[in-house]
């Protein structure tokens, strides 16, 4: 990749899970997404779509120094998630995880695990004997913006990273122009200006943007009701979809970039 990454006073800042509109659960405009990265001083940016490939403009994030990483965020047969970084080719949905991960290094790519014990998704949730996977991944999420920050959960990740020799990453998992950038990982040098071997060798500084008193992708105090749960599911998900389009429009018609303050994470 390009040597002409921007690097900000704390580094390389590295956005390690994002995703654009062309995910079926996300919002972020591409105009958007550049925006933020360049007021917020992000120079990696991995685009880490559900089940498909990016389809943003690449050479439009290079102009502004910001390298990008295809990837995808793949869902397998027990509905846990894998991302696949440096990626070529993807993969129908629902496949074996194992076969995720060997398509992924296949090509020369690198495994990373997202929220790994998150209910549903994480892997090291769904997967009782998720050890015996972790010979295949090279970067996992100690933080990630769409869950709970659990210091035992947190801690039991520095573990499994430390015991099988993964790099850790802060990843914010935006699906909105807000997300993006809540969780970054710093890097002060690159390893031969080769990304992917810097991630692979270097363990960069986890942040987070101390300017932002609330974390982003947490619930608004309504949907937290348990009615509202009940209510909302019985939404067909095109109109849910729409609405959400709709008001999402409405809201950042005037979006302007809030400026970070990063701080490490314990």
């Amino acid at each position: 990749m390009s040597a002409h990454t921007a690097k900000s006073p704390l580094g390389y800042l590295a956005e390690f899970h994002c995703h654009t509109c062309a995910s079926y659960d996300a919002l972020t405009t591409e105009e958007e997404l550049l925006k933020t990265c360049v007021a917020k001083g992000i120079g990696v940016l991995t685009i880490t779509e559900h089940d498909r490939l990016p389809s943003i403009s690449i050479q439009r994030f290079q102009e502004h120094g910001i390298q990008v990483i295809e990837g995808c965020e793949f869902t397998c047969e027990r509905g846990s998630h894998i991302i696949g970084l440096f990626l070529r080719q993807g993969l129908a949905k629902g496949c074996p995880a194992r076969l995720i991960m060997e398509h992924i290094r296949e090509q020369g790519g690198l495994v990373m695990i997202p929220h790994p014990f998150k209910p549903g998704s994480g892997f090291c949730a769904l997967y009782p004997d998720y050890e015996n996977y972790l010979g295949y991944v090279s970067l996992m999420e100690a933080y990630n913006g769409g869950v709970f920050d659990d210091a035992m959960q947190v801690a039991e990740i520095k573990r499994l990273c430390e015991k099988h020799s993964i790099k850790m990453v802060a990843a914010s998992d935006a699906h909105k122009a807000q997300h993006v950038g809540y969780y970054v990982t710093a890097y002060q040098t690159t390893t031969q200006n080769d990304w992917r071997a810097t991630l692979q060798e270097v363990q960069g500084l986890l942040l987070v943007d101390g300017a932002v008193t609330r974390k982003p992708r947490s619930l608004a105090p309504v949907q937290q009701y348990r009615l509202y749960q009940i209510v909302i599911k019985k939404i067909p998900f095109a109109l849910k979809r729409a609405m959400k389009r709709c008001v999402y429009r409405w809201r950042n018609r005037s979006y302007s970039p809030s400026i970070p303050k990063y701080v490490p994470l314990p």
